[in-house]
């Protein structure tokens, strides 16, 4: 697995870094699978965006993108390439408020405010890469307890909306995840093996509150369980 961080702001990068005690031997000590491209390298990959050249972008499974350093266009062109190739990918800027993380089966993508890249999240991701050779930007986004952080806001989600007035008596589970936002490959998988009838393609109707009030369910059961385990 490979991994490319692209920032343009690297006193900034410290900073971040020093704050939350990492150390900025981090990059160093992960090097057989983390590029950090400065200077003339750095310039070379920016000059090649501009240009509309983003091969690079294919030696990599995962791209981490500083999103101020680059126009709307670049942006755009990076995206298509990650979805299109199924690289993850990941835009940082002090200026993104809230974390989001969208996934589908090929392509994950987030976007998280700088301080909260640069953090234990961090190490706890890259760790993750070395011992499982296994990207998941769920810990990237959320640390070690994003599993409980999605269903959290899973259960927020479907416990703040009346699911009759936002779906109807009746619906397909394509609509109720399109809804209810639930996009984590991980949640879905569970709740495919909880129940028979979220399958994704299916085109026959579920009862919308049955179907909502039993994945609520299935989310409490979950996070209680965890919960004592932990304690």
């Amino acid at each position: 697995m490979k991994v490319i961080l692209i920032e343009d702001r690297i006193h900034r990068q410290s900073n971040f870094l020093n704050d939350s005690n990492v150390s900025r031997d981090i990059f160093k000590n992960n090097c057989d699978y983390l590029t950090t491209p400065n200077g003339e390298e750095y310039n070379e990959i920016k000059e090649n965006f501009e240009n509309g050249k983003y091969e690079i972008l294919q030696n990599f499974n995962c791209i981490i993108v500083h999103r101020s350093a680059f126009t709307k266009n670049i942006l755009n062109g990076i995206y298509e390439n990650c979805k299109m190739s199924g690289s993850h990918l990941v835009f940082f800027s002090g200026g993104i408020s809230s974390t989001t993380l969208s996934e589908d089966s090929r392509f994950s993508f987030l976007t998280i405010n700088s301080k909260n890249l640069y953090s234990t999240n961090l190490e706890l991701f890259l760790n993750e890469i070395k011992e499982s050779k296994n990207i998941d930007l769920g810990i990237l986004a959320f640390g070690k307890n994003f599993e409980m952080n999605i269903f959290l806001s899973l259960l927020q989600r479907m416990s703040l909306v009346d699911e009759l007035m936002l779906l109807g008596s009746e619906c397909l589970v394509e609509e109720l995840i399109e809804k209810y936002q639930i996009e984590n490959r991980m949640l879905k998988s569970l709740l495919e093996k909880r129940f028979e009838w979220f399958q994704i393609s299916s085109q026959v109707p579920i009862l919308t509150s049955e179907s909502v009030h039993a994945i609520k369910q299935f989310l409490l059961d979950y996070i209680h369980k965890k919960v004592r385990y932990n304690d």
